[in-house]
């Protein structure tokens, strides 16, 4: 490398902050000559950062959304059952989503006057149901999620 490029190079890489840098310097898709990447090294290390640390993991791929019910299918709330009661919708809206994760389908029972006073819930309640079928394997994951710690 002539010492025009190497300058221009020092240069540059002066204005990089530190993770522009530390890509350069893991050259993980073999984008940089060797000499570029011992380069972004030095910088690093004039910045007190002699440790190239590790790409953080990929983030797990969010579940897969549940099925939505067939047009055709008719739910027959008849044959549903009240697994809780809760004292605000959220609360039964993060069981109702933990349960629908699990292709389980759900219902949430409020009296708030339509949603127009949500103070009433407390008082109320805000039921979370499923059909019979679905009983047994929702109180699993209903236990499961409020055997968990908060966190």
């Amino acid at each position: 490398m002539d010492e025009e490029l190497e300058r221009e190079i020092r240069e540059n890489y002066r204005k990089l902050d530190a993770e522009g840098l530390i890509a350069i310097a893991r050259n993980a898709d073999d984008d940089y000559t060797e000499q570029a990447v011992e380069l972004a090294r030095v910088e690093l290390a004039g910045r007190g950062i002699r440790e190239i640390p590790e790409p953080a993991p990929p983030a797990p791929p969010a579940p897969p959304a549940p099925p939505p019910p067939a047009e055709d299918e008719e739910l027959d709330l008849s044959r549903s059952a009240v697994l809780r009661e809760y004292g605000d919708e959220l609360e039964a809206e993060t069981a109702l989503l933990w349960l629908a994760s699990e292709n389980i389908r759900a219902f949430i029972w409020k009296d708030d006057c339509g949603g127009m006073r949500p103070y009433l819930q407390p008082r109320t309640g805000v039921r979370l149901a499923v059909l019979e079928d679905d009983r047994a394997a929702a109180e699993e994951i209903l236990r499961d999620l409020e055997s968990e710690p908060a966190g």
